[in-house]
């Protein structure tokens, strides 16, 4: 996947439709639209600023929700611990990670591997919490 700055990016974003690059007119199509879909919060992460957006869950992420946080919590371990205060500010400033979670993070003498690990697995405890008793 080729990135707005022309540099490649080596992680996949799963969540999109494949597109095909035409090479001879720099023509871009995507793939079925007729995939049913609904919204996921996405932790994005870019440089030194974080949002998190509600990204359309196609037919290649669907499914059920905690499956999918464990297939994909390698690659959200790696990819929190980057920018993982940025990361932890803004999922508590959504209010998806309680203040504990939060000051947990902000502790010293522990890396920020395990720390990142530690905020997936609240965030997975979040999502259980969330679909065992939907607002």
């Amino acid at each position: 996947m080729i990135d707005t700055k022309g540099t490649e990016d080596s992680t996949p974003d799963e969540g999109n439709k494949p597109t095909h690059n035409d090479s001879n007119n720099g023509t871009t199509t995507s793939g079925n639209t007729d995939a049913p879909t609904s919204t996921a919060p996405v932790v994005s992460t870019v440089s030194s600023s974080v949002s998190i957006i509600n990204k359309p869950v196609t037919s290649t992420t669907s499914g059920n929700p905690k499956d999918i946080l464990r297939t994909h919590s390698d690659k959200l371990v790696h990819a929190i611990s980057v920018n993982l205060y940025n990361v932890t500010d803004a999922l508590y400033a959504k209010e998806l990670i309680p203040q504990q979670t939060k000051e947990e993070v902000h502790v010293l003498g522990v890396t920020n591997y395990e720390k990142s690990s530690k905020l997936v697995n609240a965030i997975e405890g979040e999502l259980k919490a969330k679909l065992n008793n939907p607002e």
